[in-house]
């Protein structure tokens, strides 16, 4: 391929849509290997298989307020306005299993959370009842009859065991991480982040921290595909930026392609005299999937 014909093809521009460039783009990914992490270092990372859960949750039968624990048929006389006093045999705070059964006739004080005693069904809310002491025993009376299993979250109410959790390829959040945490998954099997080396082109370049000299600029861009990357969950590597030279240029992108999952390039792609990534492209060890894209800004994105 002659430099002529390099030219020509500069102005030689079909414009595809942005979601015809990603697709041709998808066609040419590769899956990224997996590995694990630490549940602390999950967060942004994108989970590499399907999580099941390995036991249901909640896994005890819970109470959903703080009150007493019952058999729910003791309050059938309630519904004849009756008053029922039962004897408190336990007081259960949460994280506390209770080595009491409740039978008719008993009652267990309980809190927010905790397990039920064997045998009760039914938690009455404290406020709906009164206490009352006799001979050395605490009592505690209820007015209104109770359905069974009231203020009870049974075991699996929210998750059953073998259900799943987080489907592969979820972008790991803050409550995503809280649902590992609840089921134990403190080593997350996630896929590695690409490595993409990103450098820019252009003899008008200055390092960010060069001072500014005639004629020149700061090479912003590749600062800012940098962050762009690390958003997008990839690891960027920033390399130095390289002349107009079409040789260099060849030379610093195979290096790259060797060393790296993904190499970004900025600048060099339009129709100027010096756009020397635009020439590289099209040589013939090359496959350009697209050289414009209708998007502002940003339309000559090779």
């Amino acid at each position: 391929m002659n430099q002529t014909s390099l030219d020509l093809g500069k102005f030689q521009r079909k414009a595809i849509q942005v979601d015809e460039a990603q697709s041709r783009i998808a066609g040419h990914v590769k899956q990224g290997e997996r590995e694990e992490v630490g549940l602390e270092q999950a967060h942004g990372r994108y989970l590499a298989m399907d999580l099941t859960a390995p036991h249901p949750y909640p896994r005890f039968r819970r109470s959903g307020m703080d009150g007493y624990a019952i058999l729910g048929s003791d309050t059938d006389a309630c519904s004849s306005g009756q008053e029922i006093w039962l004897r408190v045999v336990d007081e259960i705070p949460c994280g506390s299993v209770s080595d009491k059964r409740v039978e008719t006739g008993l009652a267990a004080r309980i809190m927010t959370g905790a397990q039920l005693p064997e045998g009760a069904d039914t938690v009455v809310m404290l406020e709906a009842t009164q206490l009352r002491e006799e001979d050395g025993q605490t009592y505690v009376g209820l007015k209104k009859r109770m359905e069974i299993g009231k203020n009870v979250t049974p075991i699996g109410h929210e998750i059953q065991e073998g259900q799943l959790l987080l489907s592969k390829g979820t972008c790991l959040g803050p409550g995503h991480i809280s649902v590992l945490a609840t089921f134990g998954v403190h080593r997350v099997p996630v896929y590695r982040k690409p490595r993409v080396a990103v450098f820019s082109t252009g003899s008008e370049l200055l390092a960010v921290d060069e001072p500014l000299q005639p004629g020149k600029i700061r090479n912003s861009n590749t600062y800012m595909l940098a962050s762009q990357i690390r958003e997008a969950g990839g690891e960027p590597f920033i390399l130095q930026a390289i002349h107009d030279e079409l040789d260099l240029a060849r030379a610093a992108v195979r290096e790259a392609i060797a060393a790296y999952d993904i190499v970004v390039t900025s600048g060099g792609v339009s129709v100027g005299d010096y756009d020397i990534m635009g020439d590289l492209v099209r040589q013939e060890d090359v496959d350009m999937l697209f050289n414009k894209v209708t998007m502002r800004p940003g339309s000559v994105t090779t």
